[in-house]
């Protein structure tokens, strides 16, 4: 997390709302915490130390974009770019 200002807030712990666009799917989410009790639940969750996002992308070739959004705050996203997979056993 950023201030306004644009510095490091390392001790924030705001909670953050993820959403998905394209085809794929937010599997889990972790805030990086060993001692939370909410570890790879999707969607929301609450950052302390560092943020993680395990994404399920389709099969076939695209782009899914992520967003990462808080109360009070601008959100963020990043495209990911995917290949379609050609095994046959996925």
């Amino acid at each position: 997390m950023l201030d306004t200002q644009g510095h490091l807030v390392p001790e924030a712990d705001n909670l953050i709302q993820f959403e998905i666009d394209g085809k794929g799917s937010i599997v889990g989410i972790d805030n990086g915490n060993r001692s939370a009790m909410n570890h790879l639940r999707p969607i929301t969750g609450r950052r302390l130390t560092a943020a993680q996002g395990i994404i399920q992308a389709g099969c076939e070739a695209g782009q899914l974009t992520v967003v990462a959004a808080s109360r009070k705050m601008a959100s963020d996203q990043v495209v990911i770019y995917t290949q379609p997979t050609t095994d046959v056993n996925f």
